[in-house]
């Protein structure tokens, strides 16, 4: 049997810095990353088409795979629509505020 891939699509960009956390919501019953073989990817959609701009895998991650945040990049986003993505590959016991 396939696993079934979430995916997230963003319509319409605004400028600015985006983070990109991942919630393992089956850490509190034990369940870890490498489990899960997680993939983020990230593509641009323009007038040429889509284009692939950054794939991180969990395992490549640095930290514990029992952590529950993966913190995989940031992207800024420029005015024009270019996009920018910086890879941080981090796994974090706990991320920015408040995370449920």
């Amino acid at each position: 049997m396939r696993k079934r891939r979430p995916v997230l699509v963003v319509g319409t960009f605004v400028a600015g810095s985006y983070r990109v956390w991942v919630f393992n919501v089956t850490a509190q019953s034990g369940g870890t990353y490498d489990m899960s073989h997680a993939v983020v990817t990230v593509f641009t959609i323009g007038t040429a088409g889509m284009n692939q701009i950054g794939r991180f895998e969990v395992a490549q991650a640095t930290g514990t795979q029992a952590d529950p945040i993966w913190h995989p990049c940031d992207l800024d986003v420029m005015a024009n629509g270019t996009v920018t993505v910086t890879p941080v590959q981090l796994l974090l016991a706990a991320g920015p505020g408040v995370i449920t």
